[in-house]
């Protein structure tokens, strides 16, 4: 009896850099997302190298688990791209040429003024039955084929440029067209400092076996993360599940808390620096850093700031012409330097490092 799931889908990304680590499987990420996106659960991601033995293994155990396969790598002209002749020998399914896609191959080369090597034939070859999903930038085209019942394999180059557009054009319209696509997830990263992770996923306990939506802690470099993930039939509803969750969480997290998504303890100093050499005097940090939209909680940015003026970045002065008395910051030298050398927010200096890390003396 098949323990498979009506939905279930899984990756497969092939090549053996992958196993060496000689290249990030960026692949892996980008189709996460895009299932994601599409409301698609998938609940496993494996590497194989170039190895026919291993990769048909792994394909058959795959088939008796899952509806979907989805094959990234392997597809190119070299004799270690093994995966659509590894894929039909896995099911005992006959190679044919296809005659179009062979013309397609020699009409890219040509193109190109390349001529066409006896090498490139072999990616004209594709299992009986299996449909061409064309590549409309390079010359390794996947296909969609189903080789057992219930089982599909949809297989991609390794190329992201490639693999993107024919996920675009031809993988989504068919995902769809098998009713595959249900709803859509969201998901909310939420970033706290000066805690640990054990502190903070005691605190938010009673969040992390909510359901709809899910809350995960992550520890990183520096920091504590939490991620809010829902499920809703489109975004606008699942904004509105997690958009109540993250005000709690904010609220427990308190000062620890200092951004979301893709900011970082860098980017915030970093900006910080940018606005005061921009503003001068012209307003206050937190009435500037509100303009901008970043997380402006006195508690968290001025001992930051107060650590950066004592590392001679920034200056201040008291504005007492107001009823109620108000510090200004404005860079040094140093810290206007500072600021025109960070093009890259992970390059921050020790001391803005230390200044970020370290609890206020």
């Amino acid at each position: 009896m098949s323990n498979k799931t009506n939905n279930q889908i899984e990756l497969l990304c092939i090549g053996t850099e992958l196993l060496l680590g000689n290249i990030v499987n960026g692949n892996a990420r980008w189709l996460a997302e895009e299932l994601a996106r599409l409301g698609i659960p998938h609940f496993r991601q494996t590497v194989v190298g170039d190895n026919r033995e291993r990769l048909m293994e792994v394909v058959l155990e795959a088939s008796r688990r899952c509806r979907v396969l989805i094959c990234t790598g392997g597809l190119g002209p070299t004799p270690d791209d093994l995966t659509t002749e590894t894929l039909a020998a896995a099911f005992n399914a006959p190679l044919e040429e296809r005659s179009e896609v062979l013309a397609d191959i020699k009409a890219k080369l040509s193109a190109r003024g390349r001529p066409m090597a006896a090498n490139n034939c072999k990616q004209a070859l594709l299992p009986e039955g299996a449909t061409v999903l064309s590549n409309p930038l390079g010359t390794a085209p996947g296909m969609i084929w189903s080789p057992l019942e219930n089982f599909s394999l949809l297989t991609f180059p390794g190329v992201p440029a490639e693999m993107q557009a024919m996920w675009e054009q031809t993988a989504v319209p068919w995902l769809q067209q098998q009713g595959l696509t249900s709803g859509i997830f969201r998901s909310r990263l939420l970033r706290f400092w000066g805690i640990a992770e054990s502190s903070l996923a005691e605190q938010v306990a009673p969040f992390l076996e909510q359901q709809n939506p899910t809350v995960a802690p992550y520890a990183g470099r520096g920091e504590v993360k939490l991620r809010i993930t829902a499920w809703a039939d489109n975004g606008e509803a699942a904004d509105a599940l997690i958009a109540p969750v993250e005000q709690q969480l904010r609220q427990i997290g308190g000062s620890n808390y200092f951004g979301a998504d893709g900011d970082s303890l860098a980017s915030v100093v970093l900006a910080c620096l940018q606005l005061l050499r921009t503003a001068g005097y012209g307003y206050g940090l937190l009435e500037q850093l509100e303009v901008r939209g970043f997380n402006t909680d006195a508690n968290t940015l001025y001992p930051l700031l107060r650590r950066l003026e004592k590392q001679e970045y920034l200056t201040s002065e008291w504005n007492t012409d107001e009823a109620r008395p108000r510090k200004f910051y404005r860079t040094s030298d140093a810290g206007i330097r500072l600021a025109d050398t960070l093009t890259d927010e992970w390059r921050l200096l020790t001391t803005a490092i230390a200044s970020l890390t370290a609890e206020e003396n």
